[in-house]
């Protein structure tokens, strides 16, 4: 399905991270929701340091697992 680019345009934010928690992409509802926050500029930066108490521990083990 190449060229298939359905998420860039998805009315809900999409944040791809890899496998250590480093955002490599996001569509533009995040870069929008975001974007008090860096919008693009997130791209490379930890989405799991920017969550805190329970949340975090949430994020945690989801990328434990």
């Amino acid at each position: 399905m190449a060229g298939n680019r359905w998420y860039e345009t998805f009315p809900a934010a999409i944040m791809v991270t890899d496998k250590n928690g480093v955002i490599i992409n996001m569509n533009e509802q995040s870069v929008v929701n975001y974007k008090k926050n860096g919008g693009l500029e997130l791209i490379g930066t930890s989405a799991i340091t920017c969550h805190k108490g329970p949340s975090l521990k949430k994020i945690e083990d989801l990328f434990k697992s």
